[in-house]
């Protein structure tokens, strides 16, 4: 496993999903109701642009922000 990426098992990740074709991060990010910026965030090895069919991406909590971001 990458530096960085935790296991799916800890508590900051609710599940893994399985990239589909024809799927985007934004759409993704939607389907679980977390950010875009979240989900690469906890997948920092995917490229935005170009995701593979098949690739299984790790799934934050909605909850867990993202490291340096401030909500107001």
């Amino acid at each position: 496993m990458p530096a960085g990426v935790l296991p799916p098992e800890t508590e900051e990740f609710v599940s893994t999903y399985v990239v589909k074709e024809g799927d985007d991060i934004q759409s993704i990010a939607e389907q679980f109701g977390i950010s875009a910026e979240q989900l690469l965030f906890a997948n920092p090895s995917v490229n935005p642009g170009y995701i593979v069919t098949g690739t299984k991406l790790n799934i934050p909590r909605a909850d867990v922000p993202i490291p340096g971001s401030v909500k107001y």
